[in-house]
């Protein structure tokens, strides 16, 4: 779920167990999986990766 494009408090909502036991299981897993260097351009030590997990709404509240 989480791969599809979940949150992990909503995943974590939906299997009925806490966020962190996500978490955990995502960086175990992630852990596991080995990434080939060939896949990737090079990249030097001032390389900057930044990943982030993003939630959004899009819709409108309704007011009186």
């Amino acid at each position: 779920m989480y791969i599809d494009g979940i949150n992990y408090r909503r995943v974590a909502r939906l299997l009925k167990i806490s966020h962190q036991s996500i978490s955990n299981r995502v960086t175990q897993v992630a852990n596991q999986i080995k990434i080939e260097e060939a896949s990737f351009p090079a990249a030097g030590p001032d390389t900057i990766v930044e990943l982030d997990e993003l939630f959004t709404f899009s819709g409108s509240k309704k007011r009186n």
